[in-house]
């Protein structure tokens, strides 16, 4: 296992702003309800202005259970219902979007997200978006994506992100997108409303520092961190060149934030 992350008594000594009771291998995972609407004169509107999709009420439906969202215009496409900044694969869309999110602007289409933080355990602890959870082993995608498949309701969005969203988010992202085309008959999907947040954290923390938790910024290249890095990078090398097949250990189930306002606290994969 990780040290930085087994060792959670020294980080608690010494005053780590994360400070979360270690009862399993993962922590509670929340899937964050999009808070009602606010800030009606935001600026944050023009972003919405500037892209709508249409959606009918039919295609907004989606089963109890994740599966099959009827959202798919032509085989293997689905319209993003955020906006995008490129159509590319895999969808790009910027961290105005992302915090109008987070403050309500989408309710009326989303229902539930999920912000998936591929950076390293040190980089998250030092600072990450609110209700992101921290994801940076293959190994365990595929329970994941199995309790999301369970738990999840309709319209869900998932957003990946790493330091820049050049690397270790995109291949997150196509880990994840390869599991959910696996568990489907093409070209539907579970999970259709995947994004890749453009900049990173880094571009985010720029724009939006006080809406981090905490309010700081660790890069992946610190160099009083560089024991951590280490460790870290030699533990994903491993899982991410590990066969298929491989049977991740038990997580405990996904649970549903009954309000965003009690999700201040970090939900995050323990390693």
């Amino acid at each position: 296992p990780v040290d930085f992350m087994v060792n959670s008594r020294d980080r608690r000594s010494m005053g780590s702003p994360i400070d979360l009771p270690r009862k399993s291998l993962l922590s509670s995972v929340n899937l964050t309800p999009t808070p009602p609407r606010k800030f009606a004169d935001s600026p944050l509107r023009r972003i919405w202005h500037s892209y709508k999709p249409d959606i009918s009420q039919d295609n907004n439906k989606c089963d109890d259970k994740g599966s099959a969202c009827p959202l798919a215009l032509a085989a293997g496409y689905y319209a993003p219902i955020l906006p995008v900044m490129s159509m590319s694969s895999p969808p790009v869309i910027s961290c105005d979007t992302v915090m109008a999110l987070l403050s309500g602007r989408f309710s009326d289409i989303v229902n539930e997200y999920l912000i998936v933080d591929c950076r390293y355990d040190y980089e998250h602890d030092g600072g990450h978006i609110p209700n992101a959870i921290s994801i940076n082993h293959q190994e365990n995608l595929s329970k994941f994506h199995e309790e999301l498949r369970r738990r999840s309701s309709k319209n869900l969005v998932i957003i990946f992100h790493c330091e820049f969203s050049q690397n270790r988010a995109p291949k997150t992202f196509r880990a994840f997108r390869s599991l959910d085309r696996a568990a489907n008959t093409y070209p539907t999907l579970s999970f259709p409303q995947m994004y890749i947040m453009k900049g990173g954290y880094r571009q985010f923390f720029n724009q939006y520092q006080s809406s981090c938790k905490p309010q700081s910024y660790v890069t992946m290249a610190d160099p009083t961190l560089s024991k951590q890095w280490r460790k870290e990078v030699k533990e994903c090398r491993k899982s991410w060149t590990k066969r298929k097949g491989h049977h991740a250990p038990d997580l405990d189930q996904v649970k549903v934030l009954p309000s965003p306002k009690s999700a201040l606290t970090t939900r995050r994969f323990l390693f």
